[in-house]
């Protein structure tokens, strides 16, 4: 029985241990891709359904800088400041 419970226990402590790897994994992705705003704005949008799907998700909060990061996206459809459109 004690053999039983303790891999029991060892499974979701493995499987944490996974996401936490995964995790690391995509952290330091981001980090030394260097992205800049409009990529994480863009993330930022395709990550909000994911995170609606969870049956624990009652409440919503925006966070401050949402507008920040919609101005960051509007900036991907427009050219830079000083070119045409050729």
């Amino acid at each position: 029985m004690r053999a039983d419970r303790d891999r029991r226990a060892a499974v979701p402590a493995a499987e944490g241990q996974r996401q936490a790897d995964a995790i690391g994994v995509g952290f330091r992705a981001i980090h030394e891709g260097k992205p800049d705003q409009h990529l994480l704005a863009y993330q930022y949008l395709q990550t909000l359904p994911e995170i609606a799907k969870g049956d624990a998700n009652k409440i919503w909060i925006v966070p401050s800088e949402m507008g920040k990061v919609l101005e960051n996206l509007g900036g991907l459809f427009t050219p830079p400041k000083g070119q045409d459109d050729r």
